[in-house]
């Protein structure tokens, strides 16, 4: 089962590699792709799109595969007390 999330707003200074680094240690998926985009709001900001493959995930990741599957968003901390938040995109 294939999902793609989009991390609607994240500031220019994190790169692809970082938000990568982060996201494979929160075990949700294998990442199949990641895409930056430019936020049209904010020219500091940027959106990124993530497409998991869900089937890889771990055992113990079945609540937040089913969160998301249900179309509910998730956050992933990538700097205490700092987050993500990671929505289902439709």
């Amino acid at each position: 089962m294939y999902l793609t999330l989009c991390i609607p707003c994240i500031h220019n200074d994190y790169s692809l590699s970082y938000v990568r680094d982060i996201l494979k240690k929160s075990h949700i998926g294998k990442i199949c792709s990641i895409k930056e985009y430019p936020s049209q709001q904010k020219a500091d900001q940027k959106k990124i799109f993530v497409r998991f493959d869900l089937s890889k995930c771990s055992p113990q990741n079945s609540n937040v595969v089913n969160r998301l599957s249900s179309g509910q968003n998730i956050n992933v901390m990538y700097q205490e007390p700092l987050f993500w938040k990671l929505v289902p995109c439709k």
